[in-house]
């Protein structure tokens, strides 16, 4: 069984290589610690320092962003593959060959490169650079993130009278350690994003219409065992209107939520969304009965993969008009058990 860099279970060795390094070596929390605290050593003095001025923590905010801007760009290299890799299988699904990916390394590092290898449209290499555009933005408010983390650290270690070993300490802990906050912010930009660029390289494959079927890990949430594991969707060119500001009573709203429900397409997720069923009406006061209320359809939780952060869920590609899924998730042959398919399908599909 293949584990990954967080312990939990997933389904393609080539997926965990660029996991681990994505997180080992490219954003390398261990790397950003030694080169941090060395530019804290050599950059200011430390001798009875009791505070750090605006200007300090600004340059210390500047070192950071320009440390992780850099291995961002490198980073973009292997969210391309990991939507390669995407593109590998869903061919592979579609026709019944095996391809061979050899070493995930040699694969192209830029999309202009893989434009051109695989002979790909205006739209498809286009479709391929917003995919890891929009990997390669949410790294980069994980850094606004890590500035603002390390900044307070520095702070408040400072503010209890612990000196420079308090912030090393402190600094170390964040983003060393296993539970450390910063250590989990970059483990789980490393896993989301790569599965996010696998499963948006694997939908661009599919023709409007196409459908496929979600498959979770044994070790998946109760929600994406629930509303993505063996559940079957219908692929749609790109996301429908935006339904946010819409009446929720009107019958637009409703076509858009089913929508939702129903269908997928590159690009789709769940920022916004939440699994939790109410919301609180002032988000400053507590869970209590009087201050929450039942949330909006946009507001909850859809199927899409990533479904939420570490989801290591996929696609497969099924034909509804051949396949069927049973109660055990598994995609079966019409030709085994016809009536099981026509029930699977009045409820599935029709």
């Amino acid at each position: 069984m293949l584990t990954g860099i967080d312990g939990k279970i997933l389904h393609l060795r080539e997926l965990d290589f660029i996991e681990r390094t994505l997180y080992g070596e490219v954003l390398s929390p261990e790397e950003f610690y030694k080169e941090l605290k060395k530019y804290l050593e050599n950059n200011f003095d430390w001798k009875n320092k009791q505070v750090f001025t605006t200007g300090e923590l600004k340059r210390v905010d500047d070192f950071i962003s320009s440390f992780f801007a850099g291995r961002i760009e490198e980073a973009k290299i292997w969210l391309l593959r990991a939507y390669i890799i995407g593109r590998y299988l869903a061919q592979t699904d579609l026709t019944g060959v095996i391809f061979n990916i050899g070493q995930v390394n040699k694969l192209p590092k830029f999309v202009l490169d893989a434009a051109q290898r695989y002979g790909l449209t205006l739209e498809e290499a286009e479709a391929m650079r917003l995919a890891i555009e929009d990997g390669a933005s949410l790294m980069s408010n994980t850094t606004a993130g890590t500035v603002q983390t390390v900044r307070n650290a520095i702070v408040e270690a400072l503010k209890q009278g612990k000196g420079s070993a308090g912030v090393y300490d402190k600094i170390k802990e964040l983003i060393t350690k296993d539970t450390g906050e910063l250590n989990r912010d970059w483990m789980r930009v490393a896993v989301s994003e790569t599965n996010s660029a696998f499963n948006n390289g694997y939908l661009a494959m599919m023709k409007p219409g196409d459908y496929v079927a979600g498959m979770s890990m044994p070790d998946a949430c109760d929600f994406c065992l629930t509303e993505i594991n063996g559940q079957v969707f219908k692929v749609r060119a790109g996301a429908p209107k935006d339904y946010t500001n819409l009446d929720p009573n009107s019958e637009e709203y409703r076509k858009i939520a089913e929508i939702w429900e129903k269908e997928v397409w590159v690009g789709k997720n769940n920022f916004g969304r939440s699994t939790s069923r109410r919301k609180r009406i002032n988000p400053l006061l507590g869970n209590f009965k009087d201050n929450l209320i039942e949330k909006e359809h946009h507001e909850h939780s859809m199927a899409s993969i990533p479904a939420h952060p570490f989801c290591r869920c996929r696609w497969i590609h099924i034909n509804p008009e051949v396949q069927w899924i049973d109660k055990d998730g598994q995609i079966r042959l019409r030709v085994e058990d016809e009536d099981g398919w026509e029930r699977w399908h009045g409820i599935a599909i029709d």
